[in-house]
């Protein structure tokens, strides 16, 4: 049975040096940022050519079913309308509300103040 231990080598210094790896940039691909109007155009002059529907032609139509209302505050389904966001707040923007208790925690937080969507 052989014995699996270090080998010897003729110095010290050669055992201690470890090889460097280095890291190849040419791995990655280097891309320039393509305009969102251009891709779509691209995309529109490909459909054309195979006769398949595009990003500009794609339409979806309307729910037939009606909008669902959740809570603002844990997110389930909710039967209720706030009556002082829904006095003070543009139409269409609505906050709903499940139960008395959510009712209580929204009037606490957020009730009258205006909400930036944008933000969530």
């Amino acid at each position: 049975m052989a014995k699996r231990g270090r080998k010897a080598r003729g110095s010290d210094e050669e055992y201690d040096a470890k090889p460097v790896h280095k890291v190849s940039s040419s791995r990655y691909k280097n891309r320039e940022p393509m305009d969102v109007n251009l891709m779509i155009e691209h995309d529109e002059v490909e459909a054309d050519k195979n006769n398949e529907p595009c990003w500009r032609s794609a339409y979806a139509k309307g729910s037939t079913r009606p909008a669902r209302h959740l809570c603002v505050i844990c997110g389930f389904f909710a039967n209720y309308k706030c009556r002082n966001c829904a006095s003070r707040r543009i139409e269409g923007i609505d906050s709903y509300y499940c139960s008395l208790r959510c009712l209580e925690v929204h009037n606490e937080t957020n009730c009258g103040k205006a909400v930036h969507l944008a933000q969530w």
